[in-house]
């Protein structure tokens, strides 16, 4: 699920910054307990760290789903970040499964993928700099950043070499004159730890920042706070998604409505082009229904006006990253103490730089025919988003005591019975976690991983089950589906908003979309209200009071029957009531995952969730966490509810006209 503004979740916490004292409820917190298995330790709820693929079957268990998920959010898998190779790689294993399966592709050119337009930049390893005609080693002394790079930066000949001062202290700092055409090295402000200002971004070219515009090249010395292996993630940075490369096929301001005998009208400009007169409607009613409801969105959909009307941003010029060792290799000494304006010697430098299409951005579609002649024609779109948010950043944790410490942390927020942030005075009285405890468990575990075994590789899977459920079924339902692995929900829901732009069956011919976003928890210790029982809803009512009713009335009667936890159609949640902010991080929840993108294009939607926890969007999102009975008991309803609505004899109406975007 694409991130919040206000998490309630503590950020992962290093071995060095957690105190050393209680025991054995810092161990059950931890998810670590010792019991011996075939594959090594088992956790408090029996699941162990790896765990052996099985054969699947037709039908939805928990073992199934161990299987799936255990491969799919895999340490081999990267985080599954949209931009990277571990995109590619979830993909393929979604794909492979289908093609194994039978289900017919349903991506472009006959395949399962519909490839977004993501562009890598980078600089190679035939990149090179040199001092006094002695070259540095590329990634172990230094490493071009090519983050807002969009073009190969000038090659730099024979350039005097100077020292800057220290990043962002601005009484330290040469002037402009001193560094114009020189390569400039800065040292990193204290407590950078690897994280200043080179490699964040462009560093921007506000404040301080602007005096190095005419520098030949600015180079901060903090390459050693990263690691050897993680330094490849800097000069092999994320694809990123290029909007000017997307397409869209759907034209603006259609109107769409229930036609009143199961399909939909379309009208554009006031003419109907889809479709055929609503029922018990004339044409000057169907114009009078456009006008009024296509001029609000029209409005609402107008360019807003900048804020602040900055100036334009300042180009600047290529930065590097160094070891301390390079640094003073360029300097001639070490920078410790060293006088700002400081010359040193003088280098020259070729920038190797690369800019191409990637396959690092990819949506898996696939389709299961339904058997009723005339209805099969019609789809019941069910999705999941197969992205997570890659690498830590920061650099790796301690697994164990990282998620101890989120656990005490979310124990005390659920006392106060809505997930406010917790009080200065509550946390300093949390308990802390006995790391030395930990350790004699299982030696220190660092990882630097987002696993996304919950969000999204839970929905992924689950709809992996329900597509072969559906797809084994004898006699399949009515209606066709039409199942999508969205792409980049977590950077923008540039995956769901491309399909549904682009969707590979007619638009018109979806009448429901079910989105499936982190199923498998729920547990009473992860949210409140949570239990065997549990699963959240939200948005089956927002468009469609038939979808709402049939939604409910299939879990009343299905055999999977659940407590459905709609609380979270509330739009004051997550936001400020009377001074005070309760559930915070369910701010804007309706917006934040894909069934926004086809409630846009005026399709009754239904998102099913088991709700945020402690280990959302951290490492400790792994899939011996998961709940597997309950996460079972949840896709079996999904698949009841969808297989409902593939056999309604009427599609879903909408309650009124919409407005398509």
């Amino acid at each position: 699920m694409i991130a919040s503004s206000h998490l309630h979740n503590a950020p992962g916490a290093s071995v060095s910054s957690l105190p050393r004292s209680i025991g054995a409820a810092a161990l059950l917190l931890s998810g670590v307990a010792v019991s011996a298995s075939a594959q090594g330790q088992l956790n408090q709820y029996g699941y162990p760290e790896k765990h052996t693929p099985k054969p699947t079957s037709a039908a939805i268990t928990p073992g199934d789903l161990m299987t799936r998920l255990y491969i799919f959010a895999d340490d081999s898998m990267e985080g599954r970040q949209s931009g990277r190779v571990g995109n590619k790689k979830g993909t393929d294993y979604i794909a492979s499964e289908l093609k194994r399966l039978g289900i017919e592709p349903a991506g472009e050119n006959g395949g399962y993928f519909q490839t977004l337009p993501y562009i890598q930049r980078k600089f190679t390893n035939k990149s090179t700099l040199t001092i006094n005609g002695r070259a540095l080693r590329f990634n172990d002394d230094f490493v071009p950043v090519p983050t807002g790079v969009t073009a190969a930066p000038a090659n730099i000949r024979n350039a005097q070499v100077v020292y800057g001062g220290v990043a962002g202290d601005t009484t330290s700092l040469i002037t402009a004159d001193q560094a114009k055409g020189k390569v400039v090295i800065l040292s990193a402000p204290a407590g950078g730890g690897g994280q200043a200002m080179v490699g964040r971004g462009r560093m921007g070219a506000q404040g301080w920042m602007a005096r190095f515009s005419g520098a030949a090249a600015l180079a901060m010395v903090d390459l050693d706070a990263v690691h050897p292996a993680n330094r490849p993630f800097l000069n092999e940075p994320m694809a990123t998604f290029s909007s000017a490369d997307a397409v869209s096929s759907v034209p603006a301001r259609d109107m769409v409505m229930s036609d009143g005998a199961g399909g939909v009208t379309v009208v554009r400009d006031g003419a109907i082009i889809g479709g055929k007169m609503p029922v018990g409607m004339n044409a000057t009613q169907v114009k009078a229904r456009f006008d009024s409801l296509s001029a609000p969105a029209a409005a609402a959909g107008a360019p807003r006006p900048a804020f602040g009307g900055g100036a334009a941003a300042v180009p600047m010029p290529v930065q590097i990253r160094l070891t301390n060792t390079a640094a003073a290799t360029l300097l001639g000494a070490p920078i410790e103490g060293m006088a700002a304006g400081t010359a040193g010697g003088r280098v020259s430098a070729n920038f190797d730089f690369v800019s191409q299409k990637t396959d690092f951005g990819r949506n898996v579609v696939g389709i299961v025919r339904g058997s009723d002649p005339v209805l099969r024609n019609q789809f019941v779109a069910i999705g999941a988003h197969n992205d997570h948010v890659g690498f830590r950043g920061a650099g790796p944790v301690e697994h164990d005591s990282a998620r101890a410490a989120m656990m005490i942390r979310l124990k005390a927020q659920m006392l106060t019975g809505d997930l406010r942030a917790v009080s200065p005075a509550l946390a300093a009285a949390l308990p802390p976690v006995d790391v030395e405890a930990l350790r004699k468990i299982r030696p220190a575990r660092p990882d630097s991983i987002n696993n996304g075994a919950d969000d999204d590789g839970s929905g992924s899977m689950g709809l992996l089950e329900i597509a072969e459920a559906i797809q084994m079924m004898p006699t399949k339902p009515k209606r066709s589906y039409v199942f999508v692995w969205h792409t980049a929900e977590e950077s923008g829901m540039h995956g769901s908003r491309h399909f549904a732009n682009n969707p590979t069956v007619p638009v018109d011919s979806i009448v429901a979309h079910i989105n499936m976003d982190m199923l498998g928890r729920g547990r009473a210790e992860d949210i409140i209200g949570g239990g065997d029982d549990y699963t959240g809803i939200l948005g089956a009512f927002k468009l469609s009071k038939s979808f709402g009713d049939l939604v409910y009335e299939t879990n009343a009667k299905s055999p999977n029957k659940l407590f459905f936890d709609d609380r979270f159609d509330d739009p004051t949640l997550g936001t400020p009531v009377n001074g005070v902010v309760s559930w915070p991080g369910y701010s804007n929840l309706y917006n934040r995952s894909d069934h926004t993108r086809y409630a846009e294009k005026c399709m009754p939607i239904v998102f099913f969730f088991t709700g945020l926890h402690a280990d959302y969007h951290q490492v400790t999102d792994e899939p011996q966490y998961i709940d597997y009975p309950h996460y079972s008991r949840v896709i079996n309803l999904i698949r009841d509810v969808a297989v409902a609505t593939g056999n309604t004899a009427v599609r879903p109406a909408l309650d009124g006209g919409c407005v398509r975007r």
